[in-house]
């Protein structure tokens, strides 16, 4: 078929109708779809960003053929880094992988200075900040963050027009709030607020613009003539910025006060912004699971932070490696990354800009006194936002990262299956890496939460029990001889715990992959994102039961089970008594471990709770939610956490 010229016009009103036009064509294969991305691929008139978007079009959401996928594949090792991310939406992670073979066979052995990922690594990264893709039209790559946004009058700001389109950006005026809201977007390199802006909204909004402005980008080039402005806004201008992008404002970020007119210095600003935002149309890159948006955000964030380091000679990134980080809930994606910086690895997380700053507020507010050396920078821009955290390294081996203590139980747990796994965890270290851990949640949970209005998201609801029963599935529990009436028992344990919740300040998330541990014996907590007020007991009970319903095993019954559980809960055995008793169930290392976990914790959550007026029924209330919760939990083993749910409601019966 014939492919419209229009298709490839800078009018974007005739590329739209040529768009539908080409989609509607009932001859248009798929290699016509390819055919016209070539063609764009080489166009020296649009911007990589606005080339890209328009590939991305021109493949639609269609679901591929082998065939037509092995075509795409072929076709896009030839096209830039924009235009691969932007049409690797119709590919698998799989597929996406092969677009970069051709290209990177060279590449296979290891370049001095770097770490080469395995081939179990889910994502590898290839900065090339010199060399240009095949095809790549011969323009700036930064013409794509070329746009600087001017508030204020038309008077105001005519210089600056002239003055910014002599020098290749694009000014765009905004004179209003809402075509403000409508202009903020990706491409955007600077913002400059000229005097009458303040003058055109409303007093009371001054503060919101201007935290809605800081908020948008740490990136762009954001000048503000503060005439006009509020007075206490002006004021409390530096703690609004360390409030908005958790640090003081920097002098090559924000210019204030200032005069609204531009010079070199602006311009100097602006176009180490755009080549900032701009390192990910000069990459080659493997995002498997990592997005268009997310790329540019992550790969200018790398850029950015290793081009401020000081030195006298300014460093190049030609290649960063990374892994995808797997397991847990988060909302957020974690990347393990390794520029050729000669510096050391550093871990990203990667989501929307309202989580990450309320993980950073969280962090700063309730954690960063108590555990500070993972050293967090935001980087936000448009509606992403990256957090860098320092690498918590295997002190073995600085440039890996400690391992989970996950991780490390399940080597015990497997040596002991089979003796055959290299360097497996010992007991004893692990012990006295528990210790430590409940040790650290001590110190944190002894603290009141203070007046804050920070939601609680620590989980102490009972939900799966309710939806599961909804679906017909419930769990029938006896002990004695006798039912448990399992969702009765549970609200009146909400009640009780209830009391008690939002009264310290918690971790919130305690489990074992957010804990790591440096030779097997120093814990570090990692994953703050529900950190901020908890039940005094909810981290210490969270960590018993991550061990015991998960690890224990079975070598007997679950009756056997639940008379070893009520010692283990409502007696002050130590670890030997419990072992006279239950020698078969206790003849497991994991088991072990599991049994030292729950005896420290129950003595630890009980020197938490009589500091904020709980009592021991706080603490069996709060273990039997956790123990329901673990029990509709994939992955944990349902007859340890039964046996659990039985001996406590026996204990709860003579409290």
């Amino acid at each position: 078929m014939e492919i419209s010229p229009d298709l490839f016009s800078p009018d974007q009103k005739a590329f739209e109708a040529a768009l539908v036009t080409f989609h509607s064509q009932l001859d248009r294969k798929f290699s016509d779809s390819i055919a016209a991305i070539k063609t764009l691929a080489a166009n020296g008139t649009l911007g990589a960003s606005e080339i890209a978007r328009r590939a991305r079009l021109l493949i639609g959401q269609a679901s591929l053929s082998e065939p037509e996928a092995d075509e795409l594949i072929k076709a896009a090792a030839q096209w830039q880094g924009g235009i691969k991310l932007a049409i690797q939406t119709v590919l698998s992670p799989a597929q996406r992988q092969r677009i970069y073979a051709s290209k990177d066979e060279q590449l296979s052995q290891p370049i001095t200075g770097t770490v080469v990922p395995s081939a179990k690594a889910a994502v590898a990264t290839v900065l090339d900040l010199g060399a240009s893709s095949v095809n790549e039209p011969d323009n700036k790559a930064e013409d794509d963050f070329r746009t600087v946004l001017l508030l204020g009058s038309a008077e105001a700001h005519e210089s600056n027009i002239s003055f910014l389109k002599a020098k290749d950006f694009t000014p765009s005026r905004v004179d209003s709030l809402i075509s403000l809201d409508s202009s903020l977007g990706g491409a955007i390199c600077g913002i400059v607020i000229d005097g009458t802006w303040w003058t055109q909204i409303p007093d009371s909004e001054h503060e919101n613009c201007l935290r809605r402005l800081l908020s948008f980008s740490n990136f762009i080039w954001l000048k503000i003539d503060d005439t006009s402005l509020r007075r206490e806004v002006v004021a409390g201008f530096d703690a609004l910025c360390r409030s908005s992008r958790f640090r003081d404002p920097a002098i090559n970020e924000v210019g204030f006060p200032s005069t609204s007119k531009l010079g070199e210095v602006d311009i100097q600003r602006l176009s180490t912004a755009a080549m900032h935002l701009a390192a990910a149309g000069r990459i080659r890159f493997h995002p498997s699971e990592i997005n268009e948006a997310e790329a540019t955000v992550l790969l200018g964030a790398i850029h950015k932070r290793v081009s401020i380091k000081p030195g006298l000679t300014p460093v190049q990134i030609e290649r960063v490696d990374t892994t995808v980080v797997h397991g847990g809930m988060s909302l957020a994606k974690i990347v393990i990354l390794k520029p050729n910086d000669a510096g050391a690895p550093f871990v990203t997380k990667i989501s929307s800009q309202e989580y990450l700053r309320d993980e950073m507020l969280r962090f700063h507010t309730y954690i960063e006194a108590w555990q500070g050396q993972l050293r967090p920078e935001l980087y936000l821009h448009h509606d992403v936002a990256v957090i860098f955290f320092a690498l918590i390294d295997a002190a073995d081996a600085k440039t890996r990262p400690a391992p989970t203590l996950e991780d490390r139980v399940i080597s015990l747990w497997n040596n002991e299956r089979s003796g055959l796994v290299k360097d497996a965890a010992k007991l004893e270290d692990l012990q006295e890496a528990i210790s430590k851990a409940i040790e650290k949640l001590v110190g944190l949970n002894s603290q009141p939460f203070p007046e804050h209005s920070v939601k609680n998201v620590c989980w102490v609801k009972f939900e799966p029990m309710i939806e599961l029963k909804k679906n017909n599935v419930e769990f029938s529990l006896k002990d004695e001889g006798k039912p448990i009436n399992i969702i009765g028992v549970l609200e009146s344990a909400l009640t009780q715990v209830e009391k008690l919740n939002g009264k310290a300040i918690c971790h919130g998330d305690v489990h074992l992959r957010n804990i790591l541990v440096r030779l097997d014996r120093e814990p570090l907590f990692i994953d703050f994102a529900n950190s901020g007020p908890g039940h005094p007991a909810f981290d210490l009970v969270r960590l018993e039961a991550a061990l015991l319903y998960a690890h224990f095993r079975m070598a007997e019954g679950e009756d056997e089970m639940v008379e070893c559980f009520h010692s283990l809960f409502s007696k002050d055995w130590n670890f030997e008594e419990l072992k006279r008793s239950h020698p078969a169930l206790l003849s497991s290392k994991p088991s072990c471990l599991a049994v030292h976990a729950s005896i420290e914790t129950r003595k630890a959550a009980l020197k938490v709770l009589k500091i904020h007026g709980g009592t021991e029924k706080d603490y069996f209330c709060l273990k039997l939610i956790v123990a329901c919760q673990s029990l509709t939990i994939r992955g944990f083993q349902e007859g340890a956490a039964r046996a659990g749910i039985r001996a406590i409601c026996r204990i709860l019966k003579t409290i």
